[in-house]
């Protein structure tokens, strides 16, 4: 098997599987799903079962072709196998962070009592961070993925030295937020670990970038 397509065929395998495993669970489920919680985590939203046990699934595959797409778009960037495999990989890993929520959904819709301190969003972006590590160490400057600031596009040195410090600390935040998944539901420390992953590589893009002017 080729190892940079591999990533495209556990993505697709990934997808259709969940669905599978959907549709085999579905007599088990309510006829309404919850799709959508409040800053506490309580379901405030509910849809109907059939359209629930497809829609994440269909946006992940939706979401990773379109990235391939506008990635292939620009021919330069795409023709490096280093930058292909890159974006086979973040599709994966955003297959995943799509594919937990559905899961959550599922098993949250199953045993309401026992998922209810559970969070499937810090979950979800643990592993969203986890399987983003490798492919954000080795990307090339792109305007679809990575730390896309006017500072890191006009220079691979600054481009480069962003992105090995973003997967150095994906990597534990990605941890901390899968422990933390049975643990709490609080949006504040949630979104805290996010906007770490955000502002930390971009604060020290712009000071590289000023250093190296």
């Amino acid at each position: 098997m080729n190892s940079e397509k591999t990533p495209v065929y556990l993505n697709f395998f990934a997808i259709i599987a969940s669905l599978a495993v959907g549709f085999i669970l579905r007599d088990q489920l309510p006829l309404e799903i919850p799709t959508h919680f409040d800053a506490n985590g309580i379901a405030d939203k509910f849809s109907p079962r059939d359209s629930s046990l497809v829609v994440l699934p269909f946006i992940a595959l939706f979401s990773t072709m379109l990235m391939t797409f506008l990635s292939k778009a620009n021919k330069e960037f795409f023709q490096k196998a280093e930058n292909r495999e890159a974006v086979h990989e973040t599709n994966l890993a955003i297959t995943g962070l799509f594919l937990v929520l559905y899961f959550g959904q599922i098993l949250i819709a199953l045993s309401p009592e026992k998922m209810k301190n559970f969070s499937f969003f810090a979950l979800a972006f643990g592993v969203f961070f986890l399987l983003s590590v490798k492919p954000m160490s080795k990307m090339g400057r792109n305007m679809i993925l990575g730390i896309r600031a006017p500072w890191t596009l006009k220079s691979d040195e600054v481009w480069n030295a962003t992105h090995k410090l973003t997967s150095k600390i994906m990597l534990p935040l990605g941890l901390v937020l899968v422990v933390a998944s049975p643990l709490t539901k609080s949006p504040l420390i949630i979104f805290g670990i996010l906007a770490i992953s955000f502002i930390v590589p971009l604060v020290y893009s712009y000071k590289l970038s000023k250093k190296l002017a």
